[in-house]
């Protein structure tokens, strides 16, 4: 007789807990890069082209 059941179960609950973080970790990354390409814009006219996060 294994835990392998209740392990898995505990895996997902982990996952689904820092879906949350992981979601504000990806919105702070962008805003914060569309601040650095705000900035550049203003001062050298450089318009950087940033791909957009793979999901």
């Amino acid at each position: 007789q294994t835990n392998e059941g209740q392990i898995r179960a505990e895996q997902a609950t982990a996952v689904a807990k820092g879906a949350e973080q992981r979601e504000e970790i990806w919105k702070m990354l962008a805003d914060q890069t569309a601040g650095v390409r705000r900035r550049m814009l203003d001062k050298s006219n450089i318009e950087l082209q940033i791909p957009a996060p793979k999901k």
